[in-house]
């Protein structure tokens, strides 16, 4: 059993692509990587407002963290510095996102509060 610490709602789970990591978002804005294996907990950002979803990504040859959140924003961070490498704000509330593969750059798809999905 994986327990974030500050007992908010879990708001979405996802694997990475290796099945080996679990990724998890929080209402109390969290998001955090976990080993299946141990239950260990390996990285964690604070976002700030709740996490709607994060999904693990390799941008630039790094593994990076994908997450979006209730202040309209998407936000990839740097997992091994923790560092927020970019942040696009977007033009209505993000219920969810995902990293799009094999495309050389940050490509992903968003699914809006007002019904949209896009490529971004």
């Amino acid at each position: 059993c994986l327990q974030h610490e500050d007992a908010a709602n879990i708001l979405s789970a996802n694997f990475d692509p290796s099945a080996a990591r679990i990724i998890t978002a929080s209402s109390a804005g969290s998001a955090n990587i976990w080993e299946v294996k141990t239950g260990k907990k390996l990285f964690s950002v604070q976002h700030g407002h709740a996490v709607r979803d994060a999904h693990e990504c390799k941008l630039k040859g790094k593994s990076s963290l994908l997450t979006c959140a209730d202040d309209q924003s998407v936000r990839v961070w740097d997992i091994s510095t923790g560092q927020e490498l970019e942040r696009l704000q977007m033009p209505s509330a993000i219920s969810m996102v995902t990293p799009i593969p094999n495309t050389g750059k940050l490509t992903i798809l968003t699914g809006s509060a007002d019904g949209s999905v896009e490529i971004w």
